[in-house]
């Protein structure tokens, strides 16, 4: 029960920073905590000891934190106004479809590479979108005041 309320209670932590503004870039900030989160996801399946993995969901609940509402501003500050709805609403959906693919392709994974090689190559596969972000000049350039607006 308590790894229910170690990725929570980071978050809380962070929260009151919510309602400061963001100071740092918005397209590398965003980057950042993708490959966080695959960094952290790596480190679970080396972690043996329950208190160390409650203390790195705690992490992941601080390092995602931000990700909500920095991808919704850039998402609100790119796209223009009159197909913000339309864009909002087909995300949900969009990133719902990977679900389906993505249990399939664990679940043939799970077989040669067990659980600690299944969440193993999820981390790094996230850290390496991550990186790929990163090093995306438009996005590694993404400040929210230089918008080139979506037509």
């Amino acid at each position: 029960m308590g790894h229910f309320h170690s990725g929570p209670s980071g978050s809380i932590v962070v929260r009151p920073l919510q309602r400061r503004p963001w100071t740092r870039k918005m397209g590398p900030s965003i980057a950042s905590v993708i490959a966080l989160w695959g960094v952290l996801t790596i480190l679970l399946p080396v972690i043996h000891r329950y208190d160390w993995v409650l203390v790195i969901m705690a992490i992941c609940g601080l390092v995602y934190t931000p990700y909500e509402p920095l991808y919704k501003t850039m998402i609100q500050q790119i796209v223009p106004q009159k197909m913000q709805a339309k864009v909002s609403s087909s995300i949900s959906p969009l990133t719902g479809l990977g679900s389906p693919v993505g249990s399939g392709l664990s679940g043939w994974a799970f077989v040669p590479l067990g659980l600690s090689g299944l969440w193993f190559v999820s981390g790094a596969a996230t850290v390496i979108v991550g990186l790929a972000a990163f090093v995306t000049p438009a996005l590694r350039r993404y400040d929210g005041q230089s918008v080139s607006q979506v037509q």
